[in-house]
């Protein structure tokens, strides 16, 4: 990401802490809990489901990042382009997580990550209908509820297929 000190004065220090504190904890993460493979081998029911999800949420991410000039006339929202730049680190990261979650046979290993695109895609379609004032009226605003509207239902209805069906010895099925 590139920086600008003078935008940085703009964001209260603790917020600013857990921007800075959150990579720290996420490479520490994969250091702590890489470095063994003890994956079980078999067939990941899911594996499409999380990579269409890496590629749509990188390719987005890399937007933001790369051509930020070219995500603000798209967005559907008025945004910076330090914005922009910002909101691609939330979308790498799912993509890289997402990613992840593909070699993952087993639903235990993605139930987490399940829930919390479920309870995000929740809670960015309440804040976008709270403030939908500030949205474009155009496609972009279409395509943002359809998107986050099908993330919650596919991971929730995920989660809930788990709690009514709980899944044989780990298996994603």
């Amino acid at each position: 990401m590139i920086v600008y000190p003078g935008e940085l004065t703009k964001f209260p220090l603790f917020w600013m802490l857990f921007y800075l504190i959150d990579p720290i904890l996420v490479v520490f993460s994969f250091w702590r809990l890489g470095g063994t493979d003890n994956m079980p081998s078999g067939p990941n029911p899911l594996m499409w489901l999380w990579i269409i999800q890496a590629v749509i949420l990188g390719a987005f991410g890399l937007l933001l990042l790369l051509l930020p000039n070219v995500a603000i006339n798209i967005w559907p929202w008025g945004m910076t382009v330090q914005l922009s730049q910002l909101y691609s680190g939330f979308f790498l990261s799912l993509s890289v997580v997402s990613a992840l979650a593909a070699r993952e046979p087993r639903w235990e290993g993605v139930r987490v990550l399940a829930f919390i695109f479920a309870i995000l895609a929740v809670l960015v379609l309440i804040i976008s209908i709270v403030h939908i004032g500030r949205f474009k009226s155009d496609a972009s605003t279409i395509i943002w509820f359809v998107f986050f509207g099908a993330e919650a239902v596919v991971f929730g209805g995920l989660l809930i297929s788990h709690l009514v069906r709980p899944s044989m010895k780990g298996a994603i099925s």
